[in-house]
């Protein structure tokens, strides 16, 4: 996926590791336990803001507190915060359980 150039490109934690992946405006979590190759379909989160549309991420983040949430900052000014399932995904998701228009321009950081 497409990720700004200021961002930090890999992402973990004591359970999962994440990276932009080839679809745009998602992200690829993959717990630690998980050896070989990630497959091309795995599940994804996708950053879908709230008028449905795909929005790039600029940078992500995991919670220094909840290993299973993940922070997200969108080229739209948007912030959006999702729970990973603590066994890793099985399917994808597209729903952020919290979103914020933080800015009426990009942003480029969720720590």
């Amino acid at each position: 996926g497409n990720i700004s150039s200021e961002s930090t490109v890999i992402k973990a934690n004591e359970d999962f590791f994440a990276v932009p992946w080839n679809q745009p405006g998602s992200i690829c979590v993959v717990p630690l336990t998980q050896h070989g190759a990630v497959p091309e379909d795995t599940p994804l989160v996708v950053n879908i803001n709230n008028d449905s549309e795909t929005v790039a991420v600029n940078e992500f983040n995991f919670s220094t507190h909840d290993n299973c949430l993940l922070a997200i900052a969108g080229q739209d000014g948007s912030a959006g915060v999702v729970r990973i399932p603590e066994s890793g995904l099985t399917q994808s998701i597209t729903k952020s359980e919290l979103r914020v228009q933080a800015s009426d321009k990009r942003l480029l950081g969720v720590d």
